[in-house]
Order: C-alpha cells, then structure tokens, then sequence
C-alpha cells in the first residue's frame, strides 16, 4: 500500500459516502486522527507513570496486546490485499477490526486519568475517574458526526433539484421543447475556456410539459467542432437520479446542475461544443423543436462553443500529461498526423515516452483502434525500446486505413504489455489503480 493511499483509507474508514464522491470536511478526519494520537499518548503516559509498578505495566500491556493483535492481524490483511486489488484503499476492508480499535482508543483516552485523577474530585470518594466523562464525550461525538453526515452531506447530495418559479430571470432564456415532455427555459455554463481535466459546470432551467411514460436520460456531449468527434460526455437520469422523469408532473420547474469533466487526455487545442438531449433507454432521442416557430433542432440543443486550451502552453511536447504505467513507464504526450480523415487514409500516432523510477526491459506498446461500439479494427504491438532516465523517445506508429472502415469517431487505445501477457496498470496520483489501458483523444472518419 503507497503512502499517498492512507489518506483516503483513513477517511473511508470514518465516513467517504457515494462511492466514495460525498466526503465529509477535512477538520473532522483531523480532529479523529488527533484523537487517535491522544488514545495511544495515553498508553505511553500509563506506561511511564507505572514504571517500577509490575501489576499495573501487565495490564496496560495485556489490554494493548490482546486488542492491538486484532487491530494488526486485520491491518496486515488490508495491506495485503491493497498490494494485490485494483480496488483502492478502501477503509471498508478494516470495518472488523473497528470493535477493537474503538475499544483501544477509548481505554487510552481514559489512562490519562491513571496521573490526572488528583484534578477530577467527587465528594465521597477519593479519587474519580475519566471514564463516565469520556463515555458520555465520546458517545455524543459519534452521534453528532452521524447526524453531521446525515443531514449535513447525505441529504443535501440526495435531495430533489431546487425549483424555479414562473417569472424568475433566467440565465440565456429559450424556449426549446423536448417531444412533448419538457422545455429548457434557459441555463448556464462555465467556463467557456477549459482545460485538460477540469470540469465544465452546468445549470438547466426545465419545466415539465407533459407527463413522461417512463425514466429518460440526459446527455451532455462535448463535441469536436473541427472534426465532430466526441470529446466527453455524460449520461445520467435527471437531477443526477434524484428527480427521475418518471416522477415528473406536468408544471414542474427543476433547474438540473451537473457538471462535466474534460478527459486529462483530450486534444488541444481545440473548439469545441456544449450539447444536450435526452433519450429513452432503449437509445431513441427525444426530438426537438424551437417552441417559437416550430422549427426542428433535431435529437441535442447547443449551448455553446468551448475553447480547449493546453495546461502549460509552454509545455515541449504537444498533448503533454503525465500517465504513469506503475512504476515503469511514462507517457508524456502524444501527437496525431490529423483528426478527421477518410476511410482509406492512414493515421500516424506519435507517442513520447521516458521511464519510471524502475525502468525495465521486455515490454511492448500495444496500440489498438477502436470504434464507437468499443471494437477492435486494428491492434498492432511492437517492442518499446530501451530508455535512459531523463530521455524522452517519441515513438510513430501509422494505423493503416481501410475503404470498408465506416465514418464514425475512433479511438486510439494504448497499453504495455510484458512478456508474461500482463499488462502494467496506469497509476492515479493517490497510488489507485485506473485501468490496464489508456485511451487516447477520438478522431473521426468522414463519409466520402
């Protein structure tokens, strides 16, 4: 398990809702950690006030082994099986073990009382302890976080969109009817200007026109304006699933907010636009119209142009990012001949490669296109060459072109294999696994 991992452990042990999406505020992990510390300071303390006091030292060693041993036998399992699953540092995994962990660290807080004892007087008695206190303090705490993270984060995630009233100034007013279900009045979007791996937020003004049959979806598809293939998309049931079309009644107005996030390998720079739809399940669009004239939109609405801009302008390589195949490889930018071509045209792929900090022999690059359905058209694979840290190598592969290959966007996929067939895992900056293979920007084949 790397290091950069145990954050995000420790939060999934004590509460990281939604997989893992709705966090709770950052104070509240610190303050169960500076807890923790206090629970073992009070071990050491006990320890040091008993010095010299054989019966007193075999209790706080035999408290702290006998529950420390199921604390480790269950870390040692955690650990193992982080070192060996693509699951990510899941506190889940710890759960049987937090029995004894809650006892371990309220017996600790309460050896501070073994030398603090003189200061907490009751009358009658000669000496009182930290005990009830901390029972009723702990006890409390666990409530308030529970109520905290239920109607503090958990509520607020999954309630119902907030409405609009007839009559409020809405952002970029339309009036653009969906089928005869709903209307967008209006909506937002920003930044106009993004980058790589960031998100672009939006607001949709709706109101319900019609009494839906069903649940539809809606999509949100960023769309090349060069070349019209995809660049990121979103599908998901309205209100992100918690206003589902199925509950909607005709004089509803719900304002959608979402956003959506730029693929880290997406080309730049680029044009681009924001469209929006929504669909049954069964894939059929909704058609659209402009309410004012009548006049068909076909199956997405524009919202707007999207500028693609590179993170570092500067940067040597064109499409420049960090993609790290564990420990071994990197890839640090990659290149197309061109974006849209015909069928019969080839593609040249240019991918600029350095090592990692263990570098080794034995691997290939295997290069992969794939069409909108996720097939594969042409797989090749080559060796990658020896590398020298710090050395960059920009290695050219040109993807054959087919007359039978129909228009459509593609997408080139790259992984590194090694001579046992596995494949090197690409690495997120927290040590997580992500996947097996990377998939680089679409380009798309016109029609004749």
């Amino acid at each position: 398990m790397c290091i950069r991992d145990r954050p995000y452990a420790w939060t999934s042990l004590w509460g990281r809702f939604g997989y893992g999406q709705i966090p709770l505020p950052g104070a509240i992990y610190a303050g169960l950690f500076v807890v923790l510390l206090l629970s073992l300071g009070g071990y050491v303390f006990a320890f040091l006030k008993t010095k010299g006091k054989r019966a007193d030292r075999t209790v706080v060693r035999s408290t702290l082994l006998l529950l420390a041993l199921n604390v480790a036998i269950f870390f040692a399992v955690l650990f193992n099986y982080l070192l060996v699953s693509p699951a990510g540092p899941m506190g889940r995994f710890f759960f049987p073990a937090l029995p004894a962990l809650g006892i371990l660290m309220f017996y600790g807080l309460t050896l501070w009382g073994k030398g603090l004892g003189s200061r907490f007087q009751v009358p009658g008695q000669e000496r009182s302890s930290l005990a009830p206190i901390l029972a009723w303090i702990v006890n409390l705490g666990l409530l308030a976080l529970a109520l905290v993270a239920l109607f503090g984060y958990l509520t607020p995630a999954y309630a119902r969109p907030a409405e609009w009233a007839e009559g409020d100034t809405l952002p970029n007013p339309v009036d653009i009817q969906f089928d005869t279900l709903v209307k967008l009045r209006g909506y937002a979007f920003g930044p106009a200007t993004v980058e790589p791996g960031a998100p672009i937020v939006l607001s949709l003004y709706w109101e319900v026109t019609g009494q839906p049959p069903g649940d539809y979806l809606l999509f949100v598809h960023l769309v090349d304006t060069a070349t019209g293939a995809l660049v990121a998309q979103r599908d998901t049931h309205p209100g992100l699933g918690n206003f589902p079309s199925s509950q909607w009644r005709p004089g509803d107005r719900f304002v959608e907010r979402l956003s959506l996030y730029v693929p880290e390998t997406a080309y730049v720079p680029a044009d681009a636009e924001l469209r929006v739809g929504l669909y049954a399940p069964d894939g059929y669009r909704l058609g659209i119209t402009d309410a004012a004239t009548g006049v068909g939109l076909g199956d997405s609405f524009p919202l707007g142009p999207v500028a693609l801009q590179p993170a570092d302008p500067a940067a040597p390589l064109p499409n420049a990012g960090e993609y790290r195949f564990e420990d071994r490889f990197r890839l640090v930018g990659y290149s197309y001949d061109r974006r849209a071509l015909a069928a019969d045209e080839p593609l040249t792929v240019t991918l600029y490669w350095t090592t990692g900090p263990a570098p080794a022999d034995g691997y290939e690059v295997q290069l992969r296109l794939l069409d909108e359905a996720g097939n594969v058209v042409h797989n090749e694979q080559r060796p990658l060459p020896s590398l020298s840290p710090g050395e960059v190598d920009a290695e050219t592969h040109i993807i054959p072109g087919d007359p039978n290959r129909p228009p459509g966007s593609y997408t080139v996929q790259v992984a590194l294999e090694g001579a046992d067939d596995r494949r090197l895992q690409l690495v997120a900056e927290d040590g997580r696994w992500l996947a097996d293979e990377l998939r680089l920007s679409a380009v798309r084949v016109v029609a004749p």
